[in-house]
């Protein structure tokens, strides 16, 4: 049996992400915001498929639209 067909780390961590994006829908967060998590999300799930490490700017990338959410959420309430 192949070991490389599941993955658990890839899958926690696209799991985790996609639940994000989700969340930020749910809150009604800006569109901007939304398809700038999905390009971070597709950098570092991209990264993990050719077993690179997961992309530095892909974090930085989630962990902005994640301030970026943050902050948007926190005016409006």
């Amino acid at each position: 049996m192949n070991h490389m067909l599941f993955r658990p780390k890839r899958v926690v961590i696209q799991t985790t992400l996609s639940l994000y994006i989700v969340a930020l829908y749910a809150l009604q967060i800006s569109w901007p915001i939304i398809i700038g998590a999905i390009c971070g999300l597709l950098l570092i799930v991209i990264s993990l498929e050719v077993k690179k490490p997961v992309s530095r700017f892909g974090i930085a990338w989630m962990a902005i639209s994640f301030v970026l959410a943050f902050a948007e959420w926190w005016l409006r309430s």
